[in-house]
């Protein structure tokens, strides 16, 4: 894991705990303020060092590199036996959510040419090169066994991790390791939220401050962890994939069904034995999108989720920023980090995962005795 905290998953998550953010000014991003004329840079969380100068898939390789790092110094991973599925940002995503958008001109470039369709053979061949090249920098002599790809925002290593899970229980692989790598650094796409309104800013406080971060987890079945004498942080209860109508890039207020569904399966599947209150992780990252959507789920599933009214809620965009594709990642290694060190609210998490388009998802995990 590498973050704006940290170059690794300990480092990261016990600033993370320690109630610290390290932000830093873009110098070469401004927003001007329409109130008072001002011009000012955004604060971003950037990575340090490591993506300093970098853009586009570069940058990507940079974090990728870094995050692999120290997946290889955390853990013995059986590389020729494993299968990789990763999360990564959508290359179109600066051409969606043209209704957002209230310059007519800006809009109307948008709107053509978000019409674009990708080729999803070739997205899953240039996601593989990516990651063949950060398994030959970090000198990791396997196979890049790219199983599949996900370009779905946030929801995406939700989704990596129901595919993973599915062929491990089906005995399709020995290993899975789940990646998430993304970065709202790059100048088009913080272009692309200051023209939608997303972007945190002076003039928009209800806004996303963008991050950047690169996560890799190792799955595999209790009885091939037992057979290596690997013992787990965690294990996944369940996985699950829902959908919103009214999402944040339609600019039509949410409805929190989706999200409401995910917390009465959640709530309903919770172990009967599962020690301490409810603990949620969310993806709110200041939007006020998500905040309604949020609100709009909560009034939905409390008249059937009690537990809801004295909830422990974690937001880990207060510490990271917005990680984008990375961001369930993020939260799922925050969640075994706390698991392994003893300082969990509870010893069984949810993960909830919110995408800018229709995907929803939740991860259940349990702390293993």
């Amino acid at each position: 894991m590498v973050t704006s905290l940290g170059h690794d998953a300990v480092t990261s998550c016990a600033a993370a705990r320690a109630g610290m953010a390290r932000t830093r000014e873009l110098e070469y991003f401004t927003v001007w303020s329409p109130s008072d004329g001002e011009v000012s840079p955004v604060t971003a969380h950037e990575i340090p060092e490591i993506t300093t100068g970098f853009e586009a898939n570069a940058r990507l390789l940079r974090i990728l590199q870094a995050a692999l790092a120290d997946l290889k110094n955390q853990h013995v991973v059986p590389w020729h036996a494993t299968r990789w599925y990763l999360s990564l940002a959508d290359p179109s995503r600066e051409w969606r959510g043209e209704a957002l958008i209230a310059d007519e001109e800006i809009r109307n470039i948008i709107s053509e040419s978000g019409k674009m369709i990708g080729d999803d053979d070739a997205d899953l061949q240039g996601a593989g090169e990516l990651l063949e090249k950060a398994l030959m920098i970090c000198s990791i002599e396997a196979p890049a066994s790219l199983k599949m790809v996900s370009r779905s925002g946030h929801c995406g290593v939700v989704e990596c991790l129901a595919a993973a899970v599915q062929d491990l229980q089906t005995g399709q692989t020995e290993c899975a390791i789940v990646g998430g790598c993304d970065s709202l650094l790059g100048e088009q796409t913080l272009e692309w939220l200051e023209f939608t309104g997303r972007l945190k800013s002076p003039s928009i406080p209800a806004g996303l401050a963008p991050g950047e971060a690169g996560v890799f987890l190792m799955l595999e079945t209790a009885n091939a962890a037992q057979q290596r004498s690997m013992p787990p942080l965690a294990s996944v209860r369940q996985v699950h994939l829902g959908h919103e109508e009214k999402t944040l890039l339609s600019s039509e207020p949410p409805l929190g069904v989706g999200v409401a569904e995910l917390l009465k399966l959640a709530c309903k599947e919770r172990a009967e034995n599962a020690v301490g209150p409810l603990w949620l992780v969310t993806d709110q990252n200041g939007e006020y999108y998500r905040a309604m959507e949020w609100g709009q789920a909560v009034v939905r599933a409390v008249s059937d989720v009690q537990r809801l009214q004295d909830a422990v809620i974690s937001y880990p965009a207060i510490s990271f920023g917005d990680t984008g594709a990375a961001s369930g990642g993020v939260a799922i290694a925050t969640v075994l980090r706390a698991f392994n060190r003893g300082y969990s609210a509870s010893d069984h998490a949810t993960i909830l995962s919110v995408s800018d388009a229709e995907p929803r998802g939740a991860v259940q995990l349990s702390k293993v005795a």
